[in-house]
């Protein structure tokens, strides 16, 4: 008889169980590929979100960080032609207001109208004052030439920005804290 009353135990909760709706949470989970895609700028992003999708590169995000990154800095000039500076005065300051920078170009006080396009700058006429230091005319003498024999391509790697005539790297500058 216990063996009966088993059986239609087990065979009510068989017939219940089938009638009993649990309504679990519908998860779906996705898995992106370890695939990563070169940026113009080098880095490199991973695939992300529901549709595995590449993450935009730094300069997709709507605006370029290099660009801001010119602005409210000093740079200091480290290499000239390939040429290590060393300790010298020559700097430069860029001013996105008024499209004007500043600076020294070794012994004088310098100043012009840059030109932005992109990854392009030209600098315009560059105004110098006239002092004479024995130490620095040499410098500053290719300094200005550089300057005013643009246009460069030019980038921020880190805390460096780099001038290029073609595919030449004719200036270094360091961002001055």
């Amino acid at each position: 008889m216990n063996k009966q009353i088993f059986s239609i135990f087990l065979l009510a909760m068989l017939i219940f169980s089938g009638c009993i709706q649990i309504n679990l949470p519908e998860e779906r989970v996705v898995m992106c590929t370890a695939e990563a895609k070169i940026c113009p700028d080098g880095t490199d992003v991973g695939r992300v979100g529901p549709n595995c999708e590449f993450a935009p590169c730094p300069e997709e995000d709507g605006g370029s960080i290099e660009e801001e990154s010119l602005f409210g800095q000093e740079w200091k000039l480290l290499k000239i032609d390939g040429e290590v500076i060393g300790n010298n005065p020559v700097y430069l300051e860029f001013n996105a207001e008024d499209e004007r920078f500043s600076g020294n170009a070794g012994c004088n006080h310098m100043g012009g109208g840059y030109i932005l396009d992109g990854d392009q700058i030209e600098f315009g006429q560059t105004a110098v004052t006239l002092m004479y230091c024995e130490q620095y005319m040499d410098l500053e003498g290719k300094v200005l030439e550089k300057i005013n024999n643009g246009p460069y391509k030019w980038e921020i790697v880190g805390q460096e920005l780099d001038f290029y005539e073609g595919s030449e790297l004719v200036m270094e500058w360091i961002a001055e804290e």
